[in-house]
């Protein structure tokens, strides 16, 4: 096995034992652009929208290493294996649910292997 299917083993595995209390469900919403032909107006496009659900790691927040105390944070830091990724990309701007809260993506890093994602997010 190559180093890829090695951390995608060996962090599944980790998600169900030692990182259950950091596992959480993580809804990524999108609108999905088409284009329509009108015979009246012409070219148009319409929106529709569609909602990306998968497990991942909440790594931490920027608040929570300040002062421990603090759970209610601003920022969020999340891991996402890329065999449990169901979106084709991560973009920034994204609007994502996670433990109730909303956020915005603000940037995605890949690991060299390309067998992580891991997405900064900004409470919304």
């Amino acid at each position: 096995m190559g180093i890829y299917q090695d951390i995608q083993d060996e962090v599944k595995d980790a998600m169900n034992n030692d990182l259950s209390d950091a596992t959480a469900t993580l809804t990524v919403f999108e609108e999905i652009k088409s284009l329509v032909y009108d015979p009246i107006a012409g070219a148009g496009a319409t929106y529709t929208p569609v909602k990306y659900i998968m497990d991942c790691i909440i790594l931490g927040d920027k608040e929570e290493k300040k002062d421990e105390a603090d759970t209610n944070t601003q920022y969020i830091n999340l891991l996402i294996l890329d065999s449990m990724k169901t979106i084709d990309e991560f973009k920034t701007g994204l609007k994502i649910l996670v433990r109730g809260n909303n956020y915005e993506i603000g940037k995605v890093e890949i690991d060299p292997t390309g067998a992580t994602y891991e997405l900064s997010c900004r409470r919304i």
